[in-house]
């Protein structure tokens, strides 16, 4: 008798043990969900005209790139000037994340930032300002040239400029930051080096609620 005791008690204690685990293990679970992680938001302004439909795929891999390397991305459209109080109270409420803002420039716009642009160049960067500009034209003839749906070289640029603003470096040899567009239409795409990937997720961290953060102005004069 006195053995079956001592097995009840062994096995009220194992049960005991067992969902206190699986409790601690929820609750972690819960913490690690609710804590802050690497968030991104992102304004389009398009001043090219560009297809919603193609701005949208673009959108679709840009964000599935990022959120591989486990960075969350919020997306927002330009305001412009006049935006209502409450549109301005939701952008301070998210103050907390990394902003930035990619500008989508037709051919006229695009030559009056860079008289001498090269048809070349497909993207500038302005880290200071949290924004870059993306010459639609150029890269609607890249895409056009290789035969390929334009969102492909598209959303490899916006990956090549979300880089230069949140890295604030040059031209690597390796990866999404070449200086050069890979082979458009295969398989194969370059992505960002692990080094990249690791200060791209502490360059966007959500800091905490009272601490001040730098975000891209959505109104451009």
């Amino acid at each position: 008798m006195q053995h079956r005791i001592t097995t009840v008690r062994i096995v009220a204690v194992m049960a005991l043990m067992g969902w206190l685990a699986q409790t601690a293990t929820l609750r972690a679970g819960e913490a690690a969900a609710t804590a802050p992680g690497s968030r991104l938001r992102i304004v389009i302004a398009n001043r090219a005209g560009a297809r919603e439909a193609d701005l949208k795929r673009a959108r679709s891999a840009v964000a599935y790139e990022l959120k591989r390397i486990d960075i969350d991305v919020t997306w927002a459209v330009e305001q412009r000037p006049g935006a209502s109080a409450h549109s301005k109270a939701a952008d301070f409420a998210r103050s907390a994340e990394r902003s930035l803002m990619l500008v989508l420039l037709s051919n006229e716009a695009a030559g009056k930032l860079a008289r001498n642009r090269s048809d070349q160049l497909l993207g500038v960067a302005l880290p200071p300002a949290s924004r870059a500009y993306l010459f639609y034209g150029p890269i609607e003839k890249v895409a056009r040239q290789a035969g390929v749906s334009i969102h492909e070289p598209l959303s490899y640029v916006m990956l090549h400029e979300i880089g230069h603003l949140l890295l604030s470096e040059g031209h690597a040899e390796l990866g999404l930051m070449q200086a050069t567009l890979p082979k458009l239409g295969v398989a194969t795409f370059r992505q960002f080096t692990l080094n990249q990937e690791a200060r791209l997720r502490l360059a966007t961290r959500v800091a905490p609620t009272d601490a001040p953060v730098l975000t891209a102005n959505a109104v451009i004069p």
